[in-house]
């Protein structure tokens, strides 16, 4: 764990370029996917299916607000030590072709480090996060075996960054804090696949932003399920966010990453 000083600008690969590469993987797998008359429910019925989850998510990236910027560096390994709190939800409602996803999570993460010069310096930052991402979908094609489901909807944020110094030779150092909203238009795709006996596999990803919220915004997230009944799944896998916004002196140019657990109710 680490914050480094205001004003670290960090480098790396683009994420454009990273965008490319999930769409390019969801097309190629929605063009092997085996397209057969799906088994199941009658076509009149709904489907739902309700998942609560944990994410152990480690959370990486610079935040700012009032002129200050500060790096936030908590991986996985020291959730629990920088988690404040967490909430995180799934819902799917699907009927014949068409499929509803609302994914809800909130988090709020502190990061703090001593600052040698001058001594006795501590900069805390705290990032409060709220994201909802309701989809809507078509099955494009559908199969005893495979499915590709083609997604599209919004992203909505909700990010409160604050700064704080806190010293013994500077007592009463003022809070420097900033809270923005905005929505992302995403476009994205799902892969589901039956595997043999009891397990199932889906890989999800989406991209979007472009400008008309953040920069840009794309995730990929990839499971494995057990069915343990017709009614109740278990869940493990991995979830990759990531966000560049800049609004004024506002930053929130960051990543989330971690695995997950969850439990699936289908009623």
């Amino acid at each position: 764990m680490g914050l480094r000083a205001p004003g670290h600008i960090r480098a790396g690969f683009t994420r454009t370029t990273a965008a490319a590469f999930l769409c390019a993987a969801l097309v190629c797998g929605a063009a092997n996917a085996n397209a057969q008359s799906q088994a199941g429910r009658p076509a009149s019925d709904w489907e739902f299916r309700l998942t609560p989850y944990l994410w152990f998510a480690g959370f990486t990236g610079t935040v700012g607000a009032g002129g200050r910027t500060a790096d936030i560096d908590a991986p996985f390994r020291d959730v629990f030590d920088e988690l404040n709190f967490g909430a995180m939800v799934n819902f799917e409602a699907r009927k014949n072709r068409f499929t509803t996803l609302v994914d809800g999570f909130y988090v709020s993460l502190t990061d703090e480090k001593s600052i040698s010069i001058p001594s006795g310096l501590n900069l805390k930052a705290n990032s409060k996060t709220f994201v909802l991402n309701p989809d809507v979908g078509f099955r494009l094609l559908g199969g005893d075996k495979a499915s590709v489901d083609f997604l599209t909807g919004i992203r909505y944020w909700h990010i409160k960054n604050s700064l704080e110094i806190e010293s013994e030779v500077l007592p009463g150092a003022p809070e420097v804090s900033g809270s923005k909203d905005w929505v992302d238009p995403v476009l994205g795709a799902q892969i589901g696949l039956k595997l043999p006996g009891r397990w199932r596999a889906r890989l999800q990803g989406d991209a979007g932003g472009f400008g008309a919220g953040s920069d840009l915004t794309w995730q990929v997230v990839a499971s494995l399920g057990y069915e343990l009944s017709n009614k109740t799944a278990v869940n493990a896998g991995y979830r990759y966010l990531d966000v560049d916004y800049r609004s004024g002196d506002f930053r929130f140019d960051t990543a989330l990453s971690g695995f997950l657990l969850g439990v699936s109710f289908r009623f």
